[in-house]
């Protein structure tokens, strides 16, 4: 018989994606007393800011938008790792089922050598008989010659299957353990790139908490043009 069905091991799934990112960078709006804000919000009110809020505030964008475009990027490679991670599941998929079909095929083979193997357990049993018995005559002559029929029978179902069982069992078993090599990569892969997408993520959120409070206590105050020009000047 060919040897019995191989396990295989399955990809992990990747985990959901995080939404895009906003941005701190916004038009610098004039308002109506000629101050102007920095996340470009036109119902700006409250005291006016320091020269050195006002750098302060600039830094803080500036760092923002670094931050920003770093973890764009980064999103950027990660989606198209996940992609190239996604097609390997798909290309494993296939090798499985594959792999399945040959299993399947080794069962229903082997159940066909059992019942070959009882077929050839009468037959020999049938053949005892006739050479126990002592008695000759036409019905001995006629059961020698149906026993050599079913004999001539056998050895053929006997060389089909042995070809059949070659080709059954071929490389199944360094298929099944290639299969199974490249499914644990696959999951280590998965389960590294998991791993990195959520601290990608908590970064974003982070990233988004820190927007969120610059644009409330930076973007939305005013500030005066000459204190930017100013700080532009390195004053």
């Amino acid at each position: 018989m060919v040897s019995t069905t191989r396990r295989l091991c399955r990809p992990l799934p990747l985990v959901a994606l995080l939404a895009g990112l906003l941005g701190t960078h916004g038009s610098v709006l004039a308002q109506a007393d000629g101050t102007r804000t920095l996340g470009g919000s036109t119902k700006a009110g409250g005291k006016v800011m320091t020269r050195d809020e006002l750098r302060a505030c600039m830094k803080q964008q500036d760092e923002l938008d670094a931050q920003r475009k770093s973890l764009e990027a980064r999103r950027v490679t990660m989606n198209q790792e996940r992609d190239a991670i996604q097609a390997e599941n798909e290309a494993l998929k296939t090798k499985h089922e594959e792999v399945k079909a040959r299993n399947e095929a080794v069962r229903d083979f082997n159940e066909r050598m059992k019942e070959y193997g009882q077929r050839v357990e009468a037959f020999n049993s049938k053949m005892s008989d006739l050479a126990q018995d002592s008695r000759g005559g036409a019905a001995a002559d006629r059961k020698r010659r149906e026993l050599e029929k079913e004999k001539v029978e056998l050895q053929r179902l006997d060389a089909a299957n042995k070809a059949e069982s070659e080709k059954l069992q071929g490389d199944l078993a360094s298929e099944v353990e290639a299969v199974n090599a490249r499914s644990q990569a696959q999951n280590r892969r998965a389960t590294d790139w998991n791993t990195r997408n959520k601290a990608l993520e908590d970064e974003a959120n982070a990233y988004e908490d820190k927007r969120v409070d610059w644009k409330l206590n930076c973007g939305d105050r005013r500030y005066r043009e000459d204190d930017e020009k100013a700080i532009r000047a390195g004053k």
